[in-house]
């Protein structure tokens, strides 16, 4: 069996976590700018290849999910009466595809070499579930569940018999620190946000002013398997904050050339 790529990260998942945020970054820059898109081109392509060499499913299926939500973004930007037809025929095709994984989900994952827990994780979310209604509001505070067999974490290793260092979804682990008061108030923040990058996004109308948009989508993707909010050292976190400061600026031109450095940037809506 070959051993799947890590490079300087502990786990390959960190690996392929980060090629996908390259790639999107890559792809964004080589639509946007004509005269060095042979270079952003081969920067996509190689973050491509350490992708696959990570074998990490959950990074591949994120680029996917990315890579369809692209046009949805675009469509946006259209007359309402050419969007919302455009936007239905989107959400029949998005649930027959939801329909048929549901329908042959343990042999695509099969496919993938995942199994129907995914990899352990039911396990662990059913026993997170238990231990977050222990606590539902409040939780145990920050950084205080997760501290080994010294906490209220060791009766989560009892019980599924292995040390997990998180509970490998976002939402889980903030409900586990926070409670519900910060579930909510990440949930404020996060679609307070994403609203004003689509607002962003209709006003700049460059392949550029996509990437809040896209960054808070990969955040909340890979919220479902990963822990991703509210992490130490964590550059996924680091960059959410910086996103969401950004477009919350009152005062905010979003002047893509200017910040990048780009001579010539294409308009979001011309292929090229």
């Amino acid at each position: 069996r070959v051993e799947a790529w890590r490079g300087i990260y502990i786990h390959k998942n960190g690996l392929g976590r980060v090629a996908v945020l390259a790639a999107v970054v890559f792809l964004l820059l080589a639509k946007s700018e004509p005269r060095r898109r042979y270079l952003w081109w081969c920067g996509l392509i190689l973050t491509v290849g350490l992708l696959i060499g990570s074998r990490s499913a959950t990074a591949l299926v994120v680029l996917i999910a990315l890579s369809l939500f692209v046009p949805v973004i675009k469509l946006l930007r259209l007359r309402y009466d050419l969007a919302v037809p455009l936007l239905l025929m989107f959400v029949m095709v998005t649930g027959a595809l939801t329909w048929f994984i549901s329908a042959n989900v343990e042999k695509l994952l099969e496919i993938m070499g995942r199994d129907v827990t995914l990899t352990g994780r039911t396990y662990l979310w059913e026993v997170v579930v238990y231990m977050a209604s222990q606590r539902p509001w409040l939780g145990y505070g920050y950084g205080a569940f997760w501290v080994g067999w010294d906490g209220p974490s060791a009766l989560v290793w009892q019980s599924i018999s292995f040390p997990a260092s998180h509970a490998h979804n976002s939402f889980l682990d903030l409900w586990l620190a926070l409670g519900f008061i910060g579930i909510g108030l990440f949930a404020l923040s996060y679609f307070s946000a994403f609203g004003r990058t689509l607002e962003l996004m209709k006003k700049a109308g460059e392949y550029l002013a996509l990437w809040p948009t896209i960054y808070l989508l990969f955040m909340l993707l890979y919220s479902v398997s990963e822990s991703s909010i509210l992490r130490q050292n964590s550059i996924l976190w680091v960059v959410y904050v910086a996103v969401v400061l950004g477009v919350g600026q009152r005062n905010n031109s979003f002047d893509v050339r200017a910040k990048l450095g780009v001579s010539r940037v294409v308009p979001l809506h011309t292929d090229i």
